[in-house]
């Protein structure tokens, strides 16, 4: 796996971020990479798990997998949004959705950074960076 440069500033310290994806092996290597950039990392494995955590915590993002096992992404983006206004603006979507080129995801229709599966480590940074405008 590549790595986050690892003399680089931690650009996520201080900063809490909320992982929802039910693949248990993709949940991890997100999660190492978000602190190896000195993120507090919190995982949910379904979006019913993410409602409890959005309930309980501040989340400064939120990488959310658009197809998870138990709801919609869209359908938790709204709910996440009657929570915490704005705090699905501040997210990155990640997906293993085969688009036809040229074709929007619904992710970026909403203005979100896409993630198509596989990826890179770095390309995850990238969009970080993107979501929290660093």
């Amino acid at each position: 796996m590549e790595a986050v440069r690892p003399n680089a500033p931690a650009f996520l310290a201080g900063r809490n971020v909320l992982i929802v994806e039910d693949d248990e092996e993709t949940r991890r290597m997100l999660a190492l990479v978000l602190k190896n950039a000195g993120a507090e990392v919190c995982e949910a494995g379904s979006g019913a798990a993410a409602e409890r955590e959005i309930r309980g915590s501040v989340f400064d993002l939120l990488v959310l997998d658009w197809n998870l096992s138990d709801m919609p992404a869209h359908e938790l983006l709204e709910r996440i949004e009657r929570e915490r206004p704005g705090a699905s603006r501040r997210c990155v979507i990640i997906t293993g959705d085969l688009i036809r080129r040229g074709d929007p995801h619904e992710a970026e229709r909403r203005g979100l950074p896409l993630l198509r599966k596989p990826f890179r480590p770095r390309e995850l940074v990238d969009a970080v960076r993107r979501a929290i405008g660093t």
